[in-house]
């Protein structure tokens, strides 16, 4: 466990006052932050197991750094990617099995046939794949057995608007 830091700067507020720690053997990273009702909440953000980092440091605005083996400095950017609200033309949405050891299949149900955008991406908002589709009730096969365990998110576009859903891959 590498540990982590209080966030207290400006350049993420959507983590002030959170606390975001990493386990270095893992490399997941978490984001705990306290609840209206006093108790806290962790959220598994990312899994940075490819990447090269030995330590987490703070400036001094409070931005946290993370620090990689050669020796680099990074800043955190964090864009919270949270499953949103259901567009009013879709009547189903289902990804299973959740999470997946690799292959996972979306059904999608819509009020009419109409044309939809699926754009998959990991913890870091990288794109992993892009599919258009169109149709009423929509199935749909991923595969992330080349793709390392982590966090992933489904970005689903329809006429009616956008929804983004969570899916872990386990090793």
């Amino acid at each position: 466990m590498i540990g982590g830091f209080r966030y207290r700067g400006t350049q993420n507020p959507d983590l002030y006052g959170a606390y975001i720690f990493t386990d270095y053997c893992s490399g997941r990273w978490w984001v705990l932050k306290e609840k209206s009702n006093g108790t806290w909440a962790s959220t598994e953000v990312a899994n940075l197991s490819d990447y090269n980092y030995t330590a987490l440091g703070e400036d001094a605005n409070g931005e946290l750094l993370v620090v990689g083996f050669s020796g680099k400095l990074y800043w955190l950017d964090y864009v919270e990617v949270v499953p949103t609200a259901v567009p009013s033309d879709v009547t189903g949405c289902t990804l299973t099995p959740n999470p997946t050891q690799g292959v996972f299949e979306l059904t999608l149900g819509l009020k009419h046939s109409a044309a939809v955008t699926l754009v998959l991406r990991d913890a870091l908002q990288n794109l992993v794949s892009t599919q258009n589709l169109e149709g009423q009730n929509l199935q749909m096969l991923f595969d992330l057995r080349d793709q390392p365990a982590g966090v992933y998110y489904l970005h689903v576009e329809t006429a009616e608007g956008r929804m983004v859903r969570k899916v872990v891959k386990q090793l």
